[in-house]
């Protein structure tokens, strides 16, 4: 959408020249305003893309909000949020400004953008295949775009992806590690929790990345114990609710033996505390990640 929207302003856009890329908090809201004042270099019209405001202050997101209510002809200025909703501390914004909320695929589309970009590469997938995949990378289409491209590039000579193909290259980034993370971590393995945890940072994950697929898969765990709760006790029907592969699934429930549903709810709460320290501390992400393992473990 970001691109479909720099084209039709600019028609022929250069980095640096008319179009600018900034992330939040690296670059402050002073700088995207200065960056704002005048025209573009060898050109009259200018795009500043400001990425991860979610994560600026609110003092900085008033700051934005001044620029909104005073424009620069001829510049535009597109925010971006990777939020469910937008919080109340970016309410100024609105005021002159187009909020459009972007939903990531689900159930059906979520399977169909899969299958479309496989075909981009000459290739076909079964749903048993696509299930895995998600299970492994989960629902972010930035993430499974970058792992099916590994996919693509390791079976260049295959037409058909399979179950098989899927768990190889999966299996030897970070994700399935997190699986086995939370296992680790239940079973009181604290020295192979914090070796998968040294090692996904290694392999440049990001650490809210890590919190994310985290928080999803304890999620799983949460919404089985709650089926268990209202008396669903069959396999096949919690498995289709949750969209989830057998083999998978069945893993899942062995960890329900180590996970109460009041201990998930007391994981599940750590990860939201933080998830918060990551955002507005200055200290090393990677003190709060072995934090949070150690502090499971006891």
């Amino acid at each position: 959408l970001v691109d479909a929207l720099v084209k039709r302003i600019l028609k022929n856009p250069k980095y640096e020249e008319n179009l600018f890329i900034r992330i939040a908090p690296e670059h402050s809201p002073e700088q995207i305003r200065a960056l704002l004042a005048g025209g573009g270099l060898f050109a009259t019209q200018k795009v500043v893309v400001y990425r991860d405001i979610h994560q600026l202050t609110a003092e900085g997101l008033e700051k934005l909000s001044g620029y909104i209510k005073r424009p620069v002809q001829g510049n535009y200025l597109i925010l971006l949020a990777v939020t469910s909703r937008l919080p109340a501390k970016a309410n100024p914004l609105k005021e002159g400004s187009v909020v459009v909320e972007v939903r990531p695929p689900r159930g059906d589309e979520l399977y169909h953008f899969i299958q479309s970009e496989f075909e981009k590469y000459g290739k076909k997938i079964n749903d048993a295949a696509i299930q895995t995949l998600i299970y492994y990378v989960g629902e972010m289409t930035h993430d499974l775009q970058m792992e099916i491209a590994q996919i693509c590039n390791y079976f260049t000579d295959k037409s058909q992806i399979t179950v098989a193909d899927v768990e190889t290259v999966a299996g030897m980034y970070g994700h399935h590690s997190l699986f086995d993370f939370a296992r680790w971590v239940a079973e009181g393995q604290r020295q192979k929790a914090l070796q998968a945890l040294h090692t996904l940072l290694e392999k440049g994950e990001k650490p809210s990345s890590i919190v994310f697929i985290l928080i999803r898969h304890f999620t799983i765990l949460w919404k089985i114990h709650g089926f268990y709760a209202a008396g669903v006790r069959d396999d096949n029907v919690i498995r289709d609710k949750l969209n989830l592969y057998r083999y998978h699934y069945e893993q899942y429930k062995q960890q329900l033996r180590y996970w109460s549903r009041s201990k998930v709810q007391r994981m599940l709460q750590k990860l939201h505390q933080v998830d918060g320290w990551l955002k507005s501390s200055q200290a090393p992400p990677h003190l709060f990640l072995d934090l949070l393992i150690l502090d499971s473990l006891n």
